[in-house]
């Protein structure tokens, strides 16, 4: 044995410097983990937010069926490092207009679902997220 032979004193010192080492490491462990979902929640609200101002400088493009201003409605993102592609939907559901960042990192906009219409949600896949609001203008919905 290894400590057969140690005093009192280094048996206590040690096994109070490897509860000490065990303790640091799962206190760490949590912080990582509670940093991880902070960091996860706080990227889907900022990317929510913009999602939300996108949508309010969109309504009047839906309202009057203009796809060049919508597109560059969208086109703001580009400055923002997260976004990849953006869709803009009608209020049936249907594609609008699309853009994306560059054609290497194209994502195909997907078919709103008619679970999601009308109401916000976002979907956490392996290499994405995918966020999406509802646009109303007065108690309207517009896409």
């Amino acid at each position: 044995m290894l400590f057969k032979h140690a005093s009192i004193k280094k048996k206590i010192t040690s096994m109070i410097l490897g509860v000490s080492i065990f303790c640091t490491i799962a206190v760490l462990a949590v912080f990582v983990i509670i940093n991880q979902e902070d960091e996860k929640t706080t990227t889907i609200n900022n990317i929510s937010i913009l999602a939300k101002l996108i949508g309010n400088r969109s309504h009047a493009a839906l309202t009057f069926d203009d796809t060049d201003q919508a597109t560059e409605n969208l086109k703001a993102l580009n400055s923002h490092p997260l976004f990849i592609s953006a869709c803009l939907y009608n209020n049936t559901g249907d594609l609008f207009v699309e853009y994306h960042k560059s054609d290497a990192l194209k994502f195909q906009c997907e078919s709103a679902s008619t679970q999601s219409i009308g109401r916000s949600t976002y979907v956490i896949s392996d290499d994405r997220l995918s966020v999406s609001e509802a646009i109303f203008v007065d108690g309207e919905y517009k896409g």
